[in-house]
């Protein structure tokens, strides 16, 4: 095959190489040549001059690198150099699209990008890129998410909703327990249990209070805060006044 043309496809930044069959004697089987038998105007239009076809994606200095130009025959050799090179490039890509939707940590970008298809290698490779380039960084994630998250959960659930993201148990651990320093987890607490209360109140006293604890407990409370965040609330309730978070009982 011989290379045709160069253009920009899509993807910004990159350069698309589309090659054809250089001589009829590499047409598949059926097509055309010319000692053929005598065909109509039909069957020539279809059985014509091979397509071409674009068959790679690479950046400029791949280009260069390995001579790809018009003219330029595309080898086994040359192709397959390419293909190479373009996956990395089509990896790296598809991180960057990623990325820029959402902030995601490392493992899940390279989740991700195998379901696109990329091979795991290369989307490895693209995460260590990202990473390299400062697009991704699991520590600040989870510092982000945990602060947000610490507002309607407990250290346990911070952790619980951070490993479910792909953070590490490490970060993950560390993450939530400095974003627990910087609040008061029993307000917290009273401030959930005051909003789940009104849900409640055709209970007993004591479902009331088994139903609060455990709804605290999913959210990763401790028991100290669970304890006092739901005595504080039952309180106000027998009383018919608004808790305040952080009131003691």
């Amino acid at each position: 095959m011989l290379v045709t043309k160069l253009s920009n496809p899509s993807r910004k930044g990159h350069i698309a190489v589309y090659a054809r069959a250089a001589e009829t004697s590499e047409l598949p089987p059926g097509r055309s040549t010319p000692h053929s038998t005598p065909q109509s105007k039909g069957q020539r239009k279809a059985k014509g001059k091979p397509k071409t076809v674009k068959v790679a994606t690479l950046d400029r200095g791949t280009i260069e690198r390995l001579g790809i130009a018009p003219g330029a025959a595309w080898t086994p050799e040359l192709a397959s150099a390419a293909q190479q090179t373009s996956s990395r490039v089509l990896s790296k890509q598809d991180a960057v699209a990623i990325l820029s939707r959402s902030a995601v940590t490392r493992k899940r970008l390279v989740e991700r990008l195998t379901r696109r298809g990329h091979d795991k290698s290369q989307a490895e490779q693209a995460a260590v890129w990202c990473d390299q380039h400062g697009l991704i960084n699991d520590d600040a994630f989870a510092a982000s998410v945990a602060t947000s998250a610490s507002r309607k959960a407990g250290v346990r659930g911070v952790e619980a909703k951070l490993r479910r993201k792909g953070v590490s148990a490490t970060t993950a651990r560390t993450a939530a327990k400095a974003a627990d320093a910087q609040r008061d987890p029993t307000s917290d607490a009273t401030r959930l249990a005051q909003a789940r209360l009104p849900r409640l109140l055709k209970l007993d006293a004591q479902a009331r209070q088994r139903r609060l604890y455990a709804f605290l407990a999913r959210k990763g409370f401790d028991h100290g805060d669970i304890a006092r965040a739901v005595k504080s609330v039952l309180k106000s309730a027998r009383t018919g006044e608004e808790v305040k978070p952080g009131d003691d009982a």
